[in-house]
């Protein structure tokens, strides 16, 4: 759809009953005269891929052919769509610039400032991942992303506004398991977890109070780990509808201000924070690890994340302090028993890639389950060195442990077949930068963020859009 003469697009224009949703419409090209666009000027447009702005624009523009519609005086994009590539000049994204839109993922590299509602409802979100400059995810930012699987808050980031990350993830498909809000975090508005779906939550320091209606209707977490040094205060109301029986870890300190009747808080089973971790590497080597606290590792102890599959499991190594609730692969002597040491001290470890999933309770897992964007994924447990599809539903799989972790694999990239997966391990995670991708270094294959294998014919036809890749276990930027 092309504009032609108009000096104002007044809110909402293509919202509700004016084009039924505007379903239909992929493409927008905005001309030179439109001087004013509101911030739901085009709400609901859910299969939105493309947007341009005519040249001579005094207003808008869209740079370096990102697909997307930039206020040209404060360098923020106003309206993106699926295509959108965010240009490195371009540091704040604006209040409802991305909602409905059904994105999967989006480089966020050289965001300062995320405007309220900005990916509100973006269901086919698979993947947050919060650049270091962000100090505050505001109000309803993330919520509703239905597919979300993983989120990376850094540790600049202190408030995080209400209902930011409401609603994310379906109960009854493949959704992320773990939110871990770093200590730096002093402020939460309220519900900003309401009905999520996720497993497991750690809240850091940082956060010693609860607002009213943050875990409202969060039914489906198993465990929680507050670290505060003092006790969380909550309100009558923080906890309606909530999980009726989950494990609540808390320092030892406190376990009896948090169970002074009983045992139970808010219906949680309040267990103390181990100070430390026997682990014994399995005969292989290699073996799968999660922890309900964030923790270092002894000498001669190796941590890696999984950052892709390319035929066999890319990793990189970790450094560092890694957080609570996170899936890495353990590498040492064979046999060997090691000390692993909690910490309060916040995350240190880059480990944004990561798609290894945290098993911190044991549970049964299904052999395959689709996210709600309806890709289908296929898990996979660690068995002697290699990672070994679970055991069709009609078979119940064996109980995986508490402590572990399994990967799943988007079911398309896999050969016919493929029982189990090899690891390739990585060097320590690191970022190469490239002017343009043309070919694919050193023979490897391309992935984005999310684990997908890019075509050949887009590299070696130099059309990999700008963004981080992962090209054997590292990652690569193309500017």
């Amino acid at each position: 759809k092309h504009f032609q003469g108009f000096c104002q697009i007044f809110g909402r224009l293509f919202a509700d009953n004016h084009f039924d949703y505007c379903l239909g419409i992929t493409a927008l090209t905005i001309p030179s005269t439109v001087t004013s666009i509101d911030e739901q000027a085009f709400d609901e447009m859910e299969n939105l891929n493309t947007l341009s702005v005519a040249d001579g624009n005094s207003v808008y523009d869209s740079r370096e052919g990102c697909n997307a519609i930039i206020e040209t005086a404060t360098n923020t994009l106003v309206h993106g769509g699926i295509s959108s590539v965010i240009p490195a000049s371009v540091t704040k994204i604006g209040n409802y610039a991305f909602q409905y839109r059904n994105i999967r993922n989006i480089n966020l590299e050289h965001v300062t400032s995320i405007g309220e509602y900005a990916f509100f409802r973006c269901h086919h979100l698979d993947r947050v991942v919060i650049p270091d400059a962000v100090t505050e995810i505001k109000p309803y930012a993330f919520s509703g992303c239905y597919s979300l699987k993983s989120v990376y808050l850094p540790t600049t980031v202190t408030t995080i506004g209400e209902s930011a990350f409401a609603e994310s993830g379906i109960k009854d498909y493949f959704c992320f398991r773990s939110l871990v809000i770093p200590n730096s975090v002093t402020s939460i508005g309220e519900s900003i977890t309401r009905y999520v779906r996720c497993k497991y939550l750690q809240y850091g320091t940082g956060v010693t109070a609860f607002s009213k209606y943050i875990l409202y209707g969060a039914s489906s977490f198993n465990a929680m780990t507050l670290l505060s040094p003092t006790k969380v205060t909550t309100q009558s109301n923080s906890f309606t509808a909530a999980s009726s029986s989950y494990t609540l870890y808390v320092p030892a300190s406190l376990t009896s201000a948090y169970s002074p009747y009983g045992g139970t808080w808010n219906n949680g089973t309040t267990t103390a924070l181990e100070t430390t971790f026997s682990y014994t590497v399995p005969a292989s080597g290699i073996g799968t690890f999660c922890w309900n606290q964030n923790f270092t590792l002894p000498a001669g102890l190796e941590a890696y994340i999984c950052t892709g599959y390319d035929g066999s499991v890319q990793t990189s190594k970790l450094d560092g302090i890694i957080p609570g609730y996170t899936g890495v692969l353990l590498k040492g002597t064979p046999g060997e028993t090691y000390t692993i040491t909690a910490t309060s001290s916040d995350y240190t470890a880059q480990w944004a890639d990561n798609i290894l999933q945290p098993v911190a309770i044991a549970e049964h897992l299904p052999a395959t389950q689709d996210d709600y964007a309806g890709v289908g994924y296929t898990f996979f447990i660690m068995k002697g060195g290699k990672f070994v599809k679970i055991a069709d539903g009609s078979t119940p799989s064996a109980l995986t442990p508490a402590n572990r972790a399994f990967l799943p694999v988007e079911t398309s990239l896999l050969p016919a077949g493929s029982p189990e997966l090899t690891i390739s391990f990585g060097e320590t995670a690191g970022i190469r930068t490239l002017d343009h991708l043309t070919s694919s270094p050193s023979g490897h294959s391309v992935y984005d963020l999310s684990g997908r294998k890019l075509p050949n014919s887009k590299w070696s036809n130099g059309q990999i859009e700008r963004g981080i890749y992962i090209v054997n276990g590292k990652k690569v930027v193309v500017r």
